[in-house]
């Protein structure tokens, strides 16, 4: 579906969700059975005997018009609005399309967030709570204390942390272990200089911990690089290489897209 008929179907939907919240068990277990009955066609369709399932069938205050359902086959967990929803079908719209659609909105940017009537979540077991992947909303049956509201910007933190991990892992080739260890260490350095600025004390300590070398070899080299005189910042990039288990390419590449922008 191109980009401009999902974001006219958006609009409609928008137009069509009214203030009554439909998240009633009957609207739940109509769109169960839609999903359990999918087409072969359709990218939604669960192909286990299992199926879909209904994990949580409310939230509270502004949420609790989702349930959060789960594909067995995939192993992940949506929160759908079932106000827009139960408007979608009561106007002819095509389940896919409108799966599809406000699937699309969640991960369009924080600008398309309202109109995301289709979130992944993650769950939380050892707090109780599901959380939207990309939106951060929070998704469960009872209002939050202050301290599960601590509990939850911790867990947020920690994916963001893991996401990062992942990204680096995928693109340049750190192992696992390394790849969360380069990410807490920029996040760490990024958080320093936002609350009261870096330190020649703390850029050499992320240097060795990042690189393997302080950050006067690393100046020193850069401004020789500069003079057309590349041997000793090829030695560095090198021993940083060394350092994370990846090739110098890579390495530079880490250098340009993560520290020097």
């Amino acid at each position: 579906m191109k980009k401009s008929k999902i974001l006219l179907v958006m609009l409609c939907l928008l137009s069509l969700i009214s203030c009554r919240n439909r998240n009633t068990e009957d609207n739940r277990q109509v769109l169960l059975e839609t999903l359990n009955s999918m087409s072969e066609e359709s990218g939604w369709l669960d192909e286990t005997n299992e199926g879909w399932v209904l994990v949580k069938a409310a939230g509270h205050g502004d949420n609790k018009n989702w349930a959060v359902f789960y594909s067995h086959d995939w192993d992940e967990y949506y929160a759908v609005d079932m106000n827009a929803y139960r408007e979608a079908m009561k106007n002819g719209i095509p389940i896919d399309t409108f799966l599809d659609a406000g699937y699309e909105a969640s991960y369009y940017g924080e600008g398309n967030w309202s109109t995301a009537t289709v979130q992944e979540v993650y769950e939380s077991t050892d707090l109780g709570f599901f959380i939207g992947d990309y939106t951060g909303m929070i998704f469960e049956e009872r209002n939050s204390s202050n301290k599960d509201l601590e509990l939850i910007g911790s867990f947020l933190e920690k994916k963001n942390l893991q996401a990062k991990a992942s990204k680096l892992e995928n693109q340049f080739g750190l192992s696992e272990k390394r790849s969360l260890e380069v990410a807490k260490l920029i996040k760490n350095i990024n958080k320093v200089k936002k609350n009261r600025g870096v330190t020649s004390r703390d850029l050499e300590s992320f240097s060795k911990k990042l690189l393997g070398f302080n950050v006067d070899e690393a100046l020193k080299a850069y401004e020789k690089l500069a003079q057309g005189e590349g041997q000793n910042w090829e030695a560095l990039m090198e021993q940083a290489a060394n350092k994370n288990d990846i090739s110098p390419e890579s390495m530079k590449e880490i250098i340009s897209s993560q520290l020097l922008k």
